[in-house]
């Protein structure tokens, strides 16, 4: 199993903090979608810290284990991340 880490900025304006809410669109939970298309696969971040809603950040970090399969080029996971 490897860790990875990502580095994230952000314009909260639109999102109800970092943390997954139930009735709320979040950051948390947009990086997981867009991690669950990448990967197909679902995947749980875990956050380094939480905002309150509309709040922007320059700098956050999320990190997550994978169990499955390793990407064979980082260069290009970021890529298509940033990309969805």
């Amino acid at each position: 199993m490897s860790r990875y880490f990502l580095e994230v900025s952000y314009k909260g304006s639109r999102y109800a903090g970092f943390q997954i809410q139930d009735n709320a669109n979040t950051i948390q939970a947009e990086v997981e979608k867009a991690l669950k298309v990448y990967f197909r696969s679902a995947i749980s971040l875990t956050g380094s810290s939480r905002t309150d809603a509309g709040v922007h950040a320059a700098q956050n970090y999320f990190h997550f284990d994978f169990t499955e399969k390793e990407a064979t080029a980082i260069s290009a996971s970021v890529y298509h991340l940033n990309a969805i």
